[in-house]
């Protein structure tokens, strides 16, 4: 059995939405949403199988603070074996209202 291609790339939008708030140095995210704006360049090597522990790694090819938004060069890896690459952007929306 094998790890829906989907999957892969979630964990890898979840890493670059993780690397937007490091970035940005965002202390207090309280009344912030971050979340995941877009993907490009995406490319499958290969599915995971069960048992597979499968590294995913980000870094940043873009930041643009005043906007909040983070462009990312994303991979997953399996024992060094490039199971996906893409590029990823993520964002923060400031100011959100605290539901209560």
């Amino acid at each position: 059995m094998t790890m829906p291609d989907m999957l892969v790339l979630e964990a890898m939008a979840q890493v670059a939405v993780i690397l937007t708030f490091r970035t940005l140095d965002l202390s207090e995210a309280k009344g912030q949403l971050f979340f995941f704006a877009g993907i490009d360049k995406t490319r499958f090597f290969r599915r995971p199988r069960i048992g597979d522990r499968m590294v995913v790694e980000a870094r940043v090819e873009r930041l643009m603070k005043s906007r909040g938004i983070g462009k990312f060069l994303t991979c997953a890896t399996i024992d060094d074996e490039m199971v996906s690459q893409a590029t990823m952007m993520a964002a923060v929306k400031r100011g959100i209202a605290e539901s209560e």
